[in-house]
């Protein structure tokens, strides 16, 4: 998949989620991460979604630093972006994909 294929899922997200218009704002929205099939990761979070012209890229902010989460130990990102990332859209879900970590990142606004 190529980062306009990816960059379409995250438009496609944005709309269903109200974002538009709203670029670099913080939404909260339910995020869950697993590491391969195990959770690591529920709660309701606030997030960023932007484009990053700079390097030509979508990107999404989770903010799971604010629970005191250690997540660099589970191996989630603060960030993640069409540059890097695998994404799909399905069922009003973004479904983030970090095959270097075996991390899955699943956000949509409740």
């Amino acid at each position: 998949m190529n980062s306009v294929e990816k960059s379409i899922k995250i438009g496609q997200f944005k709309e269903v989620i109200g974002y538009k218009g709203n670029e670099g704002a913080n939404i909260k929205l339910y995020v869950e991460a697993y590491n391969n099939d195990s959770i690591i990761y529920q709660h309701l979070t606030d997030c960023r979604i932007y484009e990053d012209r700079s390097y030509d890229q979508e990107t999404i902010e989770i903010y799971f630093d604010k629970f005191d989460v250690d997540y660099k130990k589970y191996g989630l990102r603060l960030s993640y972006n069409t540059n890097f990332h695998d994404f799909e859209f399905e069922n009003n879900k973004l479904k983030i994909i970090d095959d270097k970590n075996s991390i899955v990142v699943i956000i949509w606004k409740l």
